[in-house]
């Protein structure tokens, strides 16, 4: 009886032993799981950094060039005011001018009719003389 509770508690100590080993193995294999998890985890993080750091990049080149458009804009806008300034004046004087041109016109004419009478009594004073 004292044999069969030795041999008893021999074969309860057997089958503990045996789900110890067997649960330090899955153990085991999780941990290597998790371990290979882990790496993975590192490397896409690794990853999303660089990309991160890309879009970083490539938004900082971005704001550059907005702003060298926008600056370059402003230039374009403020030209254009200056050329619509200098047009109006140009304008104004080619009002001024072609005013001056159709006063001229109009004395070149009075002037012209001034001379045909002019000819004409010049002639009737020459055959009155003749």
């Amino acid at each position: 009886s004292r044999l069969k509770k030795q041999k008893s508690l021999c074969e309860k100590l057997v089958s503990d032993l045996n789900a110890a080993e067997k649960s330090l193995t899955t153990s085991k294999v999780e941990i290597t799981s998790a371990d290979k998890a882990e790496a993975k985890a590192k490397a896409s993080k690794a990853d999303l950094e660089e990309t991160l750091r890309a879009c970083d990049e490539a938004l900082e080149q971005k704001e550059m060039e907005f702003k060298s458009l926008e600056s370059g804009a402003m230039e374009v806008m403020t030209a254009y005011e200056n050329v619509k300034a200098i047009e109006a004046e140009k304008r104004s004087a080619l009002d001024e001018a072609s005013k001056e041109v159709d006063e001229l016109k109009k004395s070149q004419a009075e002037i012209r009719c001034k001379e045909v009478d002019l000819v004409g009594q010049l002639e009737a004073i020459e055959k009155q003389l003749a």
